[in-house]
């Protein structure tokens, strides 16, 4: 089969580098960028043909998937996932079917041990999606912000506590309202970094920190990245850096860059241009044994 053009189901693995060259302008033409909707989850359907109800996971010994489970949570997408590793779950929110009729609000947590899905939670936060979600290792706390519930954006933070099975709603202020925003927990310093996201004016670019302890956001920098949606980070624990890449800019083209945040700096640095190719709407995450941060899709 033909694969979009939107599609790139590319793996990288980035090792971190101190510098590169500064970022290359990107020019596409406007019948490429035209019809690319300011709403993320409209924007997500141009690259997924359908949501799958399946768990699949990869084994490294032949770099092959397996499915593990076919009684799951109902199809979805623009849902979020974190893993708890304090007790070895990973928790699922929220999301919404395919052609967006109806939103989600339900919690699952996935049992690697036992192959199983579990609902666990139906109250809680409100339905959305395009929502993101962390896990404050250094509380045990599964951190929820934002997101779109079908009508408008949502500014609230949520906690789970798995032990407990309840969500807690710890702030109503901070950050503006937001969706399609990317969250990642720096464990060197116990604080959940959040940048960028669609507000109510647009694309933003703003950074800030959740300190779960105090239960309150700070604004850390107003200079970095240029302001974009449906980018993805991860932080890197070997380095004490929060890695950004990609997204969608204030216009709606893709990029290809990518960030570092140093928080006990608090700066960002540019670190590479224009590799990876340029996309919104992937995935990363950080590989602690080979101390590498993963990237897929797009």
């Amino acid at each position: 089969m033909k694969q979009s053009r939107h599609s790139v189901p590319t793996v990288f693995a980035a090792l971190g580098q101190t510098s590169l060259a500064a970022a290359r302008s990107l020019a596409l033409p406007a019948a490429r960028t035209a019809a690319l909707p300011l709403l993320l989850p409209l924007a997500l359907l141009i690259a997924l043909p359908a949501a799958l109800p399946s768990v699949l996971h990869a084994q490294q010994t032949g770099f092959t998937w397996t499915q593990v489970a076919s009684t799951v949570p109902q199809s979805r997408y623009a849902h979020a996932m974190a893993y708890d590793s304090g007790r070895s779950r990973t928790v699922l929110f929220g999301g919404t079917i395919i052609g967006g009729s109806s939103v989600l609000g339900d919690t699952w947590e996935w049992n690697g041990a036992t192959a199983a899905y579990t609902l666990v939670a139906s109250t809680g936060p409100q339905s959305r999606y395009s929502h993101a979600m962390a896990y404050d290792s250094g509380r045990n706390r599964t951190v929820l912000f934002g997101g779109y519930n079908g009508g408008s954006s949502l500014g609230d933070t949520w906690e789970w506590n798995g032990a407990t099975a309840a969500w807690t709603l710890v702030a109503s202020t901070g950050p503006s309202s937001r969706y399609g925003h990317a969250m990642a927990y720096d464990s060197g310093r116990n604080r959940t970094v959040l940048f960028g996201g669609v507000g109510n004016i647009g694309r933003l670019g703003d950074s800030w920190e959740w300190n779960g302890a105090t239960r309150a956001w700070t604004q850390v920098a107003s200079f970095g990245p240029q302001s974009r949606s449906s980018h993805a980070m991860a932080y890197d624990s070997g380095r004490s850096r929060t890695v950004l890449f990609g997204g969608l800019n204030g216009v709606g083209i893709p990029l290809g860059d990518t960030w570092e945040w140093n928080g006990a700096n608090a700066a960002w640095t540019l670190v590479a241009s224009n590799v990876p190719q340029s996309r919104y709407a992937h995935a990363m995450a950080y590989d602690s044994g080979r101390n590498r941060t993963v990237l897929f899709g797009g």
